[in-house]
Formats: C-alpha cells, structure tokens, sequence
C-alpha cells in the first residue's frame, strides 16, 4: 500500500511539473510569434490551457486514487488499536482533531512509529517482557553487542534479570552454539572459587583426587557469565585481569597455562566506582570488565511495564483465564517494588493460590496492599486507564442496577426479535444511567467501547437525549 502511495506521488509530482513546463513554453513561444502567425499563437495558447486543464484534472486523480490506501490504513490502525473510532476522537487527548484524512493518517503513522519496536523486541527477545523506551534502548545496545566480542558490564539492582540479559547476549551471539556458563561469586566460597574458575590439577589441595577442569575451559569457545563480579575477592580479581588480558588460565596446583577463547559478561548490584575509590574493587579490573556497561533501570522507574509482565506471569503461572481487577491493578503499579521483576513475579503467583478467576486486593500481600479498601494515587503518567494494556485490566464488576424489564413474547415473535428487543432495552439503560457518556456506559455492560458503538449504530439509538436528560438532571 506504501509502494502504491509513494510511486502515484512520485508520478503527481513528474507529471505536474512537465506539464507546467510545456504550458511556460507555449505560452512564450505564442507572445514570440509575429501578427502574420496570429492564428498560429492561438493554437499554441490553446495547447497551453490544455496543459493546465490536463495537470490539473491528472492530480484530482492521483489525490482520489490515494484516498483509497489511506482509508485502508486508518482503519487497520483502527482495527489494531493504534487509533480511535471517530465518535470516540475527541475524548483521546493524544489525537490532534483532525477534519481530513491525512492529518489523521500522520497520527497513526507516529503510533505505527511508536508500536513496532516493540513488536521487534518482541520478535527479537522473546524471553524479555518489556514495552517501556529505557528497556527499549537496553536491547537495542545488547543486540548490537552481541555479534561482537566485546565485554559488556551489566549493572542493575536485584531481581531486574540480569543473567536473562546476559543469556540474551550469547543467544544472539556467534557463539550461541557452545556453552553458556555462569558464575555466581557471591555463592561460590573464596577458598573454592579459584578452583571452580580456573580447575585444579590432582593431588592440588586435601580431596582433589583427579584434574578437575575450570568453568572458563568447560566453556570453550562459549560465554562466562561472571554475576554479582562486586563480590570477588581481591586476590581472585589480580588472576582474573590476567585472564582477561591473556586469555590464559593456570589451573590451581599446576604449572602449565591453558588457552581459553571466551566471551566475558560481568554483573554486578553494586556501585563499582565507589568500590573502586574505597579500595575493595581493583581498578584496572573496573575498566576491563566495563568496556561497554550496560544499566538495567529497575522496575519502579519503568512502571508502565507492570501490566505486561503481570500478564506474562498469569500464562506462566495458569491455565486458567485468570484476571486482574483494576484496583488490584492500582496497587501493583503504586507499590515500589525493591525486589524489582522477581518481586512481582513472586506476588503473582502467591495471589493465584487464593484468587479463583480474579485477582483482587485482598488476594496481595499485605506489603503490596496494607489496605485493600484505600486505593494508592496512581503515579504520574499512569493516572489514564488508557495508558494501561487493555488485556491487562479485568473488567470492573458491575454495580448493582435495576433488573431489566423483561421482553414479553408475542405471536409470531422470533427469538432473535426477542434477543434483539432484550439488547436494545440494557443499551438504553445503561445509557440513562450513563448521562449518555458512552465510556461510562460500556462499563455498565461490561463491553469495549467500541461494541457499545457498534451496537447502539445496529439499534438506531441517539445517545444524545440522554446526555441533555443527564444535564439538566445536574
């Protein structure tokens, strides 16, 4: 559709400005001519009216031909959601009001603009729920890093995915075919971590009966992921610089070096910097290992994610469709979550045991919601429901209304006369309760906004009555 867009454009513009050039040189070439040829500059001024005619008539055909692809667009925009119905425009503050169609279009172009890298983060890292521009901008670096050999430094507070980021990394990587290996230096003993990094050879140490081979020769030719690096002892950090600048390993009780071709990943939860003022980090280690660091912003500082990862987690965790309520919602984007993405994923899966088919404030933990009766202030930004994923949010319950009154049958009434007589008659009360404000109303029925469209445009209602009946009821 863009092809067709850009060549009838391209077309518009060669033809109009041919056709202005012969009108210039007709019109000139009769002033040009001498009285004798009187007849002859007629013709040529003829010609050049045409030329006008003709330009003028071929653009008012290009512009009614791209109508067609723009229509198409505006409405799989409106399809997908990148853009509103146009009884609901004025409501969205995001949309410009637009009278035509190609200021419109500009609009959905720059949701379209905003919407696909998360469909290629999507594609790209499937393993990473993200829709925030800092994660955005994070797997971008990480995805230009990975087909290079270069030592990326990941910073990040507990439980923001680090060594999922680091996996990503080799994943990408040319190296994605050997091992992945990763390290925790915080778990590993001081007295065992050089043995577990570079091996030992036998009889180094009391209980090593044989050669054990190190993590950085089991994984030849792969990626070492070195996590929470801040904890390394000092004395392990002299070896591991010479590591990372010979790319040579010495097993413990052993006197021969062996070659090792791996990529290095470090992480770390601390401050490396002021490790490295206060003497407890080695410098020159700092800078080898952040040739290019990376920052993993925690989870209160990219809020609007919480929706899409709680939905992950609900997949994850059920097979049942399980929901959300939107002030449990509230509480989860409201809490501050120290524990960052593991945090949540953990308080997810202690609401399903006690929700059935939806998760309430009552169904958190009491540090998540202290109590369930007093909703938190939304944060800034997250204030508009619609800046929440709409699969994300359960449907409000229904508050209680008068029970509908009920269709009576007649002879020769159909059950679709019926059915349709039953739906005409929950519209409208639901539109009188409503004031007529068709968001409201969609919510009464439990419904989206834009079925309640469809289907009051299906029943002939005018909603308008009921907004001037709401108004002079204030």
């Amino acid at each position: 559709m863009l092809k067709i867009i850009f060549k009838s454009t391209w077309k518009s513009a060669f033809v109009a400005a041919a056709a202005s050039a012969l009108a210039i040189v007709l019109a000139q070439g009769a002033d040009g001519l001498p009285e004798k040829w009187t007849g002859l500059a007629e013709l040529l001024r003829i010609l050049a009216w045409v030329a006008v005619l003709g330009n003028a008539v071929f653009v008012f055909w290009v512009t009614s031909r791209l109508a067609v692809p723009i229509r198409n667009l505006v409405d799989q925009a409106r399809a997908r959601g990148l853009a509103e119905d146009e009884v609901e425009r004025p409501s969205v503050p995001s949309l410009r009001p637009h009278m035509d169609e190609l200021g419109e279009m500009v609009d959905i172009c720059n949701r379209i603009t905003r919407a696909l890298p998360v469909v290629q983060a999507r594609q790209l890292f499937p393993e990473i729920v993200c829709s925030s521009r800092a994660m955005l901008q994070v797997l971008t670096v990480i995805e230009r890093a990975a087909h290079t050999g270069t030592t990326v430094l990941i910073h990040g507070e507990s439980g923001t995915g680090k060594e999922l980021v680091a996996r990503s990394i080799h994943r990408h990587s040319d190296r994605h075919e050997r091992p992945f290996m990763p390290i925790n230096c915080a778990a590993i003993p001081a007295t065992l971590l050089e043995s577990e990094l570079f091996g030992h050879e036998k009889g180094a140490f009391t209980g090593a009966v044989q050669r054990r081979l190190g993590r950085f020769e089991a994984a030849e030719g792969g990626t070492v992921f070195l996590d929470e690096i801040g904890e390394m002892p000092l004395d392990m950090q002299a070896k591991l610089l010479r590591v990372l600048q010979e790319r040579v390993v010495t097993p413990v009780g052993g006197n021969r070096t062996v070659p090792v071709d791996v990529r290095m990943v470090a992480a770390t939860n601390r401050n490396l910097e002021s490790m490295v003022e206060a003497g407890t980090f080695r410098q020159d280690l700092f800078f080898r290992l952040s040739v290019l660091p990376v920052r993993l912003p925690p989870l209160r500082e990219r809020r609007e994610e919480i929706p899409v990862l709680v939905q992950a987690f609900l997949r994850r965790f059920s097979d049942q469709e399980i929901r959300v309520s939107p002030e449990a919602m509230r509480f989860l984007i409201a809490h501050s979550w120290p524990g960052n993405v593991r945090e949540l994923e953990n308080a997810i899966e202690a609401a399903l045991v006690l929700a059935e088919d939806i998760i309430r404030p009552e169904h958190l933990s009491p540090r998540i919601a202290p109590d369930p009766r007093a909703l938190p202030p939304c944060p800034p930004g997250l204030d508009d429901p619609r800046a929440l994923p709409a699969e994300a949010l359960a449907e409000a319950p229904l508050p209680p209304v008068d029970p509908p009154v009920p269709v009576q049958l007649e002879q020769g009434t159909s059950i679709d006369d019926a059915v349709a007589a039953f739906e005409r008659r929950m519209l409208i009360d639901a539109l009188t309760q409503a004031a007529g404000v068709q968001v409201e109303a969609a919510r009464l029925l439990g419904i989206k906004e834009r079925s309640l469209w469809h289907r009051i445009k299906k029943h002939s209602i005018d909603p308008e009555p009921f907004r001037r009946r709401g108004n002079h009821a204030d």
